[in-house]
């Protein structure tokens, strides 16, 4: 039932519940780094871990270099914002 109402919510015929909470998750994560929080990073990587791990699996493959490059621009995001508290924290000190 809850696959229905999402699907018919997103316009989409068929769902699997796995695309769903990938959704949820980077929703979240984005939510969460637009409040310039590290944890938004963290939870954006767990669907970009899964989706180089299901990359393995299929037979075009094409999830792998999408989970890579999405890693990657999460790690790159709590990275500045690691640096940017660092900064205005030093800023702040002074």
């Amino acid at each position: 039932m809850f696959l229905d109402m999402a699907s018919a919510l997103l316009g989409i015929n068929s769902l699997e519940m796995s695309a769903i909470l990938v959704e949820i998750l980077f929703v979240f994560a984005g939510f969460l780094l637009s409040k310039k929080l590290i944890i938004g990073g963290v939870i954006g990587m767990i669907p970009s871990v899964y989706l180089v791990l299901s990359g393995n699996h299929s037979k075009t493959g094409i999830e792998t270099p999408i989970g890579i490059v999405l890693f990657t621009y999460y790690l790159l995001c709590i990275v500045d914002i690691y640096m940017n508290k660092r900064k205005s924290n030093i800023i702040n000190k002074s």
